[in-house]
């Protein structure tokens, strides 16, 4: 396996755990080699419904969408593998403040 899709897994697995179990199932399911069938027309689905949403909190589709497609086109690993980490990384950061700020 190469460098950035071992990048692009590692950052995809930290996301499944902090989604909802509901949430979590299938995007194991589409991440299989198997669903390359049905994660391609999906990803492509996602990023036009990102780029059509008026809504900014509906453009979390796009970025759906792109972690789909990156799974399977090799130039999208890198720049996704690094947006998932830093998106993730302030969740982090964002839920530990909001943490001590409760105990507090």
């Amino acid at each position: 396996m190469g460098e950035r899709k071992r990048q692009l897994n590692e950052q995809l697995d930290r996301l499944e755990q902090e989604l909802p179990k509901p949430v979590a199932k299938p995007v194991h399911k589409l991440r299989r080699p198997d669903w390359k069938w049905v994660r391609l027309p999906v990803g492509i689905l996602l990023l036009i419904a990102g780029l059509v949403s008026a809504t900014p909190g509906l453009n979390s589709r796009f970025a759906a969408g792109l972690a789909l497609l990156a799974i399977d086109v090799p130039f999208l690993r890198r720049p996704t593998a690094r947006a998932l980490r830093w998106g993730l990384d302030k969740w982090h950061g964002w839920r530990g403040r909001r943490a001590s700020q409760a105990s507090s």
